[in-house]
C-alpha cells in the first residue's frame, strides 16, 4: 500500500500517511495495521526460515516454562540425544518390523549390506523407509523422552566436552544400555496397539456475534452464524446458451458455463480445444500466436486489439469452463431478479447414506455450501431423521427451494454418513469386530482401523490410520493399486462395494480409546 500512493506522487503519499496516522489515534486500527501499512515492500521480512527458527525456539522455551510452574525439576536436551538414545535401545526399528510384512507381500522390500564393526551383516528392508511414515514414531519419540535421566546427558555432554565430536561411543552405548529401559518386544507390543486419532469432520457452522467501536468501547450489535471454511471455489462463472449437435446430428440449445481468464494466459491448446467462446477473438489471438511461434508470453507482451484502429484492446477472454450447470450455484442477480454469477460450491461436507422404502440404498452427497445453507434455517447439517425434519417445515414458510431440494426424501431412512477424517473398522467380520471391542484387543483393531481421507459422489477413500502421506508414488509414479494391496488405502466406488467392507464408524479419543459410534 505505501509503495502504490507513493507512485502517485508526494502529495498523495502525505495525505495517505496523515490518514493512516489519525485512524491509529482514533482507535480505528491496531498499531500493527499501522505498521503494515506504512512499510515499503523492501523492508518486509522474506526470511521465513530463520523467522520460524526463532518461533520454535521461543516455543520450547515458554513449554520448560510452564512446566516448570508445576514440576519440581524439567530439562531441555536437543533431538540428538533422543536419537541416539532411541538408537542405542534398539527402538529405530520397531515401526520399521510393524510394517515390514505388509511391503514385503508387494515386493517393496531389498536386501542390503551393513558393516557392523568389522564384519559385514545382510539385512532385509523396506525401501527407502523413514519413520516419519508412520505416525507413531511420534510415540515412540515420547516414550525415549520419559525414559531420558538427567545422568545420560550429562555424561554425554562431559565426553563430547573433554574429547571433542571424536569420542569413544562404545564405552557410553555399554553405559546407557546396562540402564534400566524397555525391551524392544516390549515396545513394539505397545507401539501396535496405539491407535491414531484425528480430528473428525468439520463444523458447517459456529455462533458468533459482530461488534462496533463506540466511544472507544466494543459494543455487540448482531448474532451471526459464521462459516467454518470456504462456502465455494475462487472462480465466478457466467452461463450462457450455445447451439451445438447432438448425438443424431439435431441442434440444439444447451448451456454451457463460462469465466473470464487474462489473456497472457491463452495458449495454443486453448484454442486447438475451441475453449474461447466469441470466433473473431479466436482468430486474433490465433493469429498472433503464430507470429511467435505459439509462445504466448512473447506474443501477448505487447497489447492485443480488436478493433483495426488498434483503440479497444483485449485485457481478458470469455472461455468455456469445466463445471457443469447442474453444479453451479447462483452468487448475484440483477435489479431483474436474473442471476448473473454463479460460483462452483467446491468441497463436501458429508455423504449421508439413507434406505428408501424398498430397501435400496440412496446416497446424498451435501457440499459445505448446502450444510451452511441448512444450519441457517435451523436444520442439522446431517439429517438423521428426515421424517421429523419436513413435520417441521410444512409448518414454516421461509425455507428456500434450494434448501428443499438438497434435503432427503421424508420415507427415507437414515444409514450412515461419512466425513473426512472421521475413523471406521474396515474388514472384519460381525463376530470378530465384536470379539476385538469386547475385548478391547488394539492389536488387532489397529490392523482394520481407517481414516475418511476424501470424499465425492459415488467414490470415497480410506486412508490407513498410522499413513503420514496421502501420495501413493513409488519410484516416482503414483500407483493406488499397489497401495491397496500394501493397505494403505481403501478405494470404494459404489454403495454395495462400500457395504462390503462391514464398516464400523469409531471415535478414537485423543488418548487412543476406541468407542464404537451407533
Amino acid at each position: 500500500a505505501y509503495d502504490y500512493m507513493k507512485s502517485k506522487g508526494e502529495k498523495a503519499l502525505s495525505d495517505y500517511v496523515e490518514r493512516v496516522n489519525t485512524m491509529y489515534t482514533n482507535n480505528q486500527i491496531s498499531k500493527t495495521k499501522l505498521q503494515n501499512l506504512l512499510t515499503p515492500v523492501d523492508k518486509i521480512s522474506t526470511d521465513f526460515i530463520d523467522r520460524q527458527l526463532r518461533e520454535s525456539q521461543y516455543i520450547a522455551r515458554k513449554a520448560k516454562e510452564i512446566l516448570t510452574s508445576v514440576c519440581y525439576n524439567v530439562t531441555a536436551t536437543s533431538g540428538s540425544v533422543t536419537s541416539f538414545l532411541r538408537h542405542v535401545w534398539g527402538w529405530d526399528t520397531v515401526l520399521h518390523d510393524l510394517n515390514f510384512d505388509r511391503y514385503k507381500k508387494v515386493g517393496l522390500t531389498e536386501v542390503i549390506e551393513v558393516n557392523h564393526r568389522g564384519s559385514v551383516i545382510r539385512r532385509e528392508q523396506i525401501k527407502d523407509w523413514s519413520k516419519r511414515f508412520d505416525h507413531r514414531h511420534h510415540a515412540i519419540d515420547a516414550l525415549t523422552i520419559a525414559c531420558t535421566k538427567q545422568a545420560y546427558v550429562q555424561r554425554l555432554n562431559n565426553l563430547r566436552a573433554e574429547e571433542g565430536p571424536d569420542f569413544n561411543k562404545m564405552s557410553l552405548e555399554r553405559y546407557i544400555q546396562s540402564q534400566p529401559h524397555f525391551s524392544v518386544a516390549q515396545v513394539r507390543e505397545a507401539v501396535d496397539r496405539i491407535l491414531v486419532s484425528f480430528r473428525a469432520g468439520k463444523r458447517a457452522v459456529t455462533p458468533g456475534k459482530r461488534y462496533i467501536r463506540k466511544n472507544r468501547k466494543r459494543i455487540s450489535v448482531q448474532s451471526v452464524l459464521i462459516p467454518r471454511g470456504a462456502l465455494s471455489e475462487e472462480s465466478v462463472y457466467g452461463v450462457i446458451h450455445v447451439w451445438e449437435k447432438d448425438e443424431q446430428g439435431h441442434v440444439i440449445q444447451k448451456q454451457r458455463a463460462v469465466m473470464k481468464y487474462p489473456i497472457t494466459s491463452i495458449n495454443r491448446e486453448m484454442l486447438d480445444k475451441g475453449k474461447v467462446v466469441d470466433k473473431r477473438i479466436h482468430r486474433i489471438l490465433s493469429d498472433r500466436l503464430a507470429q511467435y511461434n505459439d509462445n504466448p508470453k512473447e506474443a501477448f507482451a505487447k497489447p492485443v486489439y480488436i478493433d483495426k484502429e488498434c483503440r479497444i484492446p483485449i485485457r481478458t477472454v470469455r472461455c468455456f469452463a469445466k463445471p457443469a450447470i447442474k453444479t453451479l450455484v447462483p452468487l448475484k442477480k440483477d435489479d431483474k431478479g436474473n442471476t448473473v454469477a454463479w460460483v462452483n460450491p467446491g468441497n463436501n461436507h458429508h455423504v449421508a447414506i439413507y434406505r428408501d422404502e424398498d430397501g435400496k440404498y440412496k446416497e446424498q452427497t451435501v457440499t459445505f455450501w448446502e450444510a451452511v445453507d441448512r444450519c441457517r434455517v435451523g436444520i442439522p447439517a446431517i439429517v438423521t431423521q428426515p421424517d421429523t425434519i419436513w413435520d417441521n417445515i410444512l409448518q414454516r414458510n421461509d425455507i428456500s427451494e434450494n434448501v428443499l431440494e438438497s434435503l432427503p426424501d421424508v420415507k427415507w431412512q437414515f444409514v450412515l454418513s461419512l466425513q473426512q477424517n472421521e475413523m471406521f473398522i474396515l474388514e472384519m467380520k460381525e463376530e470378530d469386530y465384536r470379539y476385538a471391542m469386547d475385548q478391547q484387543d488394539y492389536a488387532l483393531l489397529n490392523k482394520h482401523l481407517y481414516r475418511v481421507q476424501k470424499l465425492s459422489k459415488g467414490d470415497y477413500s480410506f486412508r490407513y490410520h498410522t499413513e503420514t502421506s496421502v501420495e501413493d508414488k513409488y519410484d516416482g509414479k503414483t500407483n493406488l493399486k499397489l497401495s491397496t494391496q500394501i493397505g494403505k488405502l481403501k478405494r470404494v466406488q459404489s454403495l454395495e462395494a462400500l457395504f462390503n467392507l462391514h464398516p464400523h464408524k469409531v471415535h478414537i479419543s485423543v488418548l487412543g480409546e476406541i468407542k464404537e459410534i451407533s
